[in-house]
């Protein structure tokens, strides 16, 4: 009401835009209709221009609303888009324009990790085509975020000239492979001048924050090159030194005050840039430990007052870069402070403050530092390592927050310059930067606050009491004490927002699922009690104790206990305090790390720690071995051991686990891990996702497809063997494939992965040579290195489509699903095509794909699956050498290259089909089974492509376990026509024949009688009769094995006459009679044996005509085989058609076919 009231007071309207965007993003189950509308009205709000408040508080509102907007709803988001665009480029102040900023950047993060975006839609979308065409080859959401970052670009760039150079290169060099190219748009050409020059510069922070932030949208949801962001880190921090300098150079008395303005306010966005970047970089390991120590040492530095700095330097990878200082700026120390406590900290997380790097910096306690974090520190905790460091950060936060004011005893600081109490407010920002860092995207910063907001700060990790009891003691007291009312104001916000994270943690823990029982975060509480309390001389074990106290109080104490609870002669503390001890003091032993790890995976609950370090910790130590040739395997075994740990207690965000998972998939670090280790992370899919927000869970599976490409030249691992078993193998050095931890269903997990193992774990498993198709890429035709990861993939979607069975929160989110949809249908489109497969192969390839979950479960996993085909590992058919089953396979060569491809083809094709199993019938014929078969007139002119032969194959094995219509089996039954009358029909024949058999074998009698029938006509039609009968001949093969009872390997017909095309041929007068002898074939005995008689009489007036050119002997074989036919067929036959039999055929014809049979 107060939206749609045109008379509401301008102060109310400048806050209910933001409200209502702020409620759509909040609100459970809202109608769509009513985010629509509001949407609408909030434009109109934003188009009536009544005030620059009203503007800037509508458009936020409006971004938050269409991101909640419903995919199909696109062209309200798209007038939203366009609104952004316009107001950032054109708006009338710099207030709307820096509110536009920040909204298209919210918006466009939204659809950059939104799971449409890789849908097909309109002319589609190529992740693979980078021509910069235009929205023809890409989807709209992907078109429409490409259009943000350059509309940023744009306007960043005519604001910053400094930056003009490095944005055209990020735009030209720094997106992802194949991404769109707007050129030519209104909006890549600048905004619009201003009419006061320091009111433009205004817009500058907002835009460049914004920018920064959609960059790190992007990176998670695409991919950015490597060193994409670093480049861009680099400039800004050349921004910051050079603008600092030229700050110092200027006065406020004459008349560069406006240029020192300018460049303080160009420092400002550059600080606050490196603030999400830099956390980024790091989290990601892309920053050396010389960059890391060069933007430390700078943002340091710019924190001090004008006349402490003026003509120091700072060092900068060996060489030294004059600071002239921040000209007395207030808003550049504020922004420094901030950026100073969001690098340390996201330094502290990845285990960056190394000795060297703090000896470097100087970090020690100050010799004024307050009052309040001197009692926290330990008896010989000086120099101690990074609590000391954040002790000392911590004091230089407060002394600048208290600059000046009477909060308390913190020294006084220069209260000179101008914007002392923005210096201040941005030291309290800072504070509150360490207990809880804020995120690197908009998005989620405007989300409402997850559980796992505290396991990035130092409220989650008991180690780090100390400063953290600091950080929040200098909060209380500025938000009670303060004089200033703008600064006791932040203070009180950024507290309230601090509690508000300690209690969506608890009620995490109350409310989790996950195996360790909850997600209560026992250093947040302890921190928060201690601080409160004023507690100053508790000690970690005194302020753990109350801790675990008070959250006893609450039913069942439902979170992660802290260590002291747990008894000593229990299992878990003793291990628990020898690997965190020997974290801390890099006293870790190799043998028996993983051992240790294993069976704190296994334990249903973990006490309050700092794993994420310790995680880390042992993730470097384990590359490090890794690397070296002689403990490579341990050092992978270390790896696994501790990626298990993390993917069994992921769930808990307390834990703080799920921010580290997050970081190993991305596609720079998941492509430097092991393929073993890949292989781990991709069967327990399901415990990652659990581990995420539902957003990010979308867009790491989204972007499984790019991870196995940047992955597809791994070669599996060999000699890495591992089972409960046997103990671990030698030593206790085997890979620990088969540890049930994190697997959702470990019996059925683990039967496959034996599986994948029997059939898919040589490296030189590669597919036929001679047979395969003409546009194949060697990795098309090799079940290798790429279908090995591919298996564990599909093993890990399986389990994620078995948790909607389940009604898994994490995994029914619609986001979750939409992307799971997606990522399906694009991963079945890249299945290689099958080789040609014995029938054996084929029939165990249907068998396990529609198999039920009861009897796949209840399996007995143990030996090899394939052990009743014999010591060769082929079926029956392959020992049967008097029809050489194996002529034209293309090239197999002996040995066992063919039956290795067979095997990884069966296995994998299996999980795929088991995997689709679990999606809707329409969906997949509307997004996964959708390429066309070709003609015969097409197969003469162009190539097969693989992807064309491997989606007819799909058809016929999801036909065959009764998920999809045997309808769909028409344009399968059309190509195997096709290729019976083509040049090229060896290349859809050979590897569709027993595919297509079995799949019509399983479909109604009915319509395999209409197969028949109209093969056997375009056997009557054809040049040469002999392909369309070998595919008529399979259809009976096929159908009399099931009507036997017997569609197995073990079926000696079935196995004889599938063996090749030619022997079903040959088989056919034996399969045939036999099959119209059954019921219900019985009934159809008359119509088959007239399309036989009509076969007959078409090869015998051919033969009267003379000898066709083209046509070799094999038709008139054919036709001796369809005399044959009819001649067994005899004793069955009416009356009336063997009256029509022996009227057609001349006492000549018959004598042969008499002859034929004695034979």
């Amino acid at each position: 009401a107060v939206v749609t009231g045109a008379a509401a007071p301008a102060a109310v309207l400048e806050g209910v835009g933001l409200a209502a965007g702020a409620f759509c993003v909040t609100a459970e189950g809202l109608p769509e209709v009513d985010v629509s509308f509001l949407t609408t009205k909030l434009l109109q709000q934003v188009q009536s221009g009544r005030s620059s408040g009203i503007s800037r508080s509508s458009l936020l509102g409006a971004a938050l609303a269409a991101s909640r907007l419903h995919p199909t709803d696109w062209a309200a988001r798209q007038q939203v888009l366009g609104e952004l665009r316009a107001q950032l480029l054109a708006g009338p102040t710099a207030v709307v324009r820096s509110a536009a900023a920040t909204a298209l950047a919210v918006l466009a993060g939204s659809l950059a990790a939104d799971p449409a975006i890789y849908i097909r839609m309109g002319g589609g979308s190529d992740g693979n085509v980078g021509d910069g065409g235009g929205g023809s080859h890409h989807s709209r959401e992907l078109m429409a975020v490409a259009e943000a970052v350059s509309c940023l670009i744009a306007a960043l760039g005519a604001l910053c000239p400094a930056l003009a150079a490095p944005l055209a290169d990020l735009a030209t060099h720094g997106m992802p492979p194949g991404w769109p190219s707007p050129e030519g748009a209104a909006f890549v050409k600048g905004p619009r001048p201003l009419k006061d020059e320091v009111d433009e510069q205004e817009v500058l922070p907002g835009t460049a924050v914004s920018l920064a932030s959609l960059l790190c949208d992007v990176n998670r949801a695409h991919g950015l090159p490597t060193g994409a962001l670093s480049h861009f880190l680099s400039a800004l921090t050349q921004v910051i030194t050079a603008a600092a300098t030229a700050a110092g150079d200027g006065d406020c008395n004459n008349d560069h005050c406006s240029g020192a303005s300018a460049s303080a306010t160009v420092t400002m966005a550059a600080l606050e840039s490196t603030a999400v970047l830099a956390p980024e970089i790091i989290r990601y390991q892309q920053m050396q430990a010389s960059e890391l120590s060069y933007v430390i040492r700078t943002v340091r530095e710019l924190m001090r007052p004008h006349a402490e700095v003026e003509g120091e330097t700072c060092g900068s990878r060996g060489s030294s870069v004059p600071v002239s200082g921040n000209g007395g700026d207030g808003r550049v120390r504020g922004a420094a402070a901030y950026c100073l406590a969001c690098v340390a900290v996201a330094a502290l997380r990845q285990g960056l403050l190394t000795p060297e790097l703090i000896s470097e910096l100087g970090l020690s306690p100050a010799a004024s530092a307050p009052a309040s974090a001197a009692p926290s520190l330990r008896p010989g905790s000086e120099g101690a390592g990074p609590t000391t460091v954040l002790l000392a950060i911590v004091s230089e936060l407060e002394e600048q927050a208290c600059g000046g004011s009477s909060c308390g005893s913190g020294a006084a600081t220069a209260n000179k310059g101008q914007y002392m109490v923005a210096a201040r407010m941005g030291a309290v920002a800072g504070l509150a930067a360490v207990l809880v860092p804020p995120p690197s995207s908009l998005v989620d910063a405007l989300a409402p606050i997850p559980a796992s907001a505290l396991s990035t700060g130092l409220m989650a990790q008991p180690e780090h009491l100390a400063p953290a009891k600091a950080a929040v003691r200098a909060l209380e007291r500025l938000a009670t004490t303060d004089t200033d009312p703008w600064v006791s104001a932040a203070a009180a916000f950024h507290l309230a927002a601090v509690s508000a994270a300690v209690e969506a943690a608890e009620d995490n823990g109350e409310d989790s699922m996950g195996p360790s029982g909850g997600g209560d975060g026992g250093a947040a509480g302890t921190a928060a009690a201690g601080a409160g309390t004023g507690g100053a001389g508790d000690g970690p074990g005194r302020a753990s104790a109350s801790t675990a106290g008070g959250g006893g109080g609450r039913a069942g104490s439902s979170g992660p206990k802290p260590l002291s609870l747990y008894p000593l002669e229990g299992a878990v503390r003793p291990l628990v305090t020898a690997l965190t001890d020997g974290c801390r003091h890099s006293s870790l032993h190799l043998t028996s790390l993983p051992d240790t790890l294993l069976a704190l995976a296994a334990a249903p609950a973990l006490p309050a720690a700092d794993w994420p370090t310790v995680c880390r910790t042992l993730l470097a130590k384990a590359s490090g071995t890794a690397e070296d040739p002689n403990t490579a395997a341990a050092g992978v075994r270390l790896l696994a051991a501790t990626l298990l740990l993390a993917l069994a207690h992921g769930s808990i965000p307390s834990l703080g686990l799920g921010a580290l998972l997050e970081e190993l998939v991305a596609p720079t670090r998941f492509a430097a891990l092991p393929a073993a280790v890949q292989g781990l992370i991709l069967v327990r899919l399901p415990a990652l996702l659990r581990s995420l927000t539902p957003k990010r869970s979308a867009a790491v599976v989204q972007g499984l497809p790019g991870l196995l490409a940047t992955s597809a030249r791994k070669l599996p691992p060999a000699g890495l063997t591992f089972d409960s078993t046997d103990g671990g193998g030698a030593g206790g050095a085997g890979f620990p494939w088969s540890f049930p931890a994190g697997l959702d269903e470990p019996t059925l997990q683990l039967l496959w992965l034996r599986r994948i193992r029997q059939s898919l774990s040589g490296p030189g498993v590669a597919g036929p040579e001679g047979g395969g198709v003409s546009s194949s890429t060697a990795n098309d035709e090799c079940f290798g290195a790429a279908s090995w990861l591919s298996a564990h993939c599909w093993l890990g979607l399986l389990a994620v489509c078995r948790g909607w069975q389940a009604k898994d929160a994490a995994l029914t989110h619609r986001d979750v699903t939409q992307a799971t949809h997606t990522t399906i249908a694009e991963l079945a489109s890249k299945l290689p095509a099958l080789p040609p497969l014995q029938p054996g192969e084929a029939a165990q390839l249907m068998a396990w794909a529609a198999a039920p979950w009861v009897a796949v479960t209840s399996g007995s996993g143990g030996g090899d699956d394939w052990e009743s085909y014999g010591s060769s590992g082929r079926p029956l058919a392959a020992e049967v050498a008097v029809l050489n089953p194996v002529a034209d396979r293309g090239g197999g060569g002996g040995g066992e290259g063919p039956e290795s491809a067979a095997r990884a083809a069966v296995t994998l094709w299996s999980l795929a089909a088991c995997c689709l199993r679990c999606l809707r019938p329409e969906f997949l014929t509307t997004q996964v089974l959708t390429a066309q078969a070709l003609t015969a007139e097409t197969l003469t002119a162009q190539a097969v492509t693989a992807e064309t032969l491997a989606s007819l194959q799909l058809r016929c094995v999801l036909v065959a376990s009764g998920h999809v219509s045997y309808r769909e089996l028409m344009p399968v039954r059309t190509a195997a026509a096709s290729a019976a009358v083509s040049a090229a029909g060896h290349v859809y024949g050979d590897p569709l024949l027993t595919p297509l058999s079995l799949a019509l074998a399983s479909t109604p009698q009915a319509f395999q009688v209409q197969v028949l029938l109209q093969t056997l006509d375009a056997a009557r039609t054809a040049p040469q009769p002999g392909p369309s009968l070998e595919l008529g001949a399979a259809l009976v093969a096929a159908a009399l094995g099931y009507a036997t009872s017997a569609a197995s390997a073990a079926a000696p017909e079935l196995c004889v006459a599938l063996s090749s095309r030619r022997a079903a041929l040959e088989c056919l007068p034996y399969t045939l009679p036999r099959l119209l002898s059954r019921s219900p074939w019985s009934s159809s005995c008359e119509a088959v044996a007239q399309a036989l008689l009509a076969v007959a009489r078409e090869g015998l007036r051919r033969g009267v005509q003379g000898p066709v050119v083209g046509v070799s002997k094999e038709a008139d074989q054919a036709g001796d085989i369809v005399l044959t036919c009819l001649w067994a067929l005899r004793d069955v036959l009416p009356a009336y058609t063997h009256d029509q039999l022996h009227a057609t055929l001349t006492w000549q014809t018959l004598a042969r076919v008499v002859d034929i049979v004695e034979v």
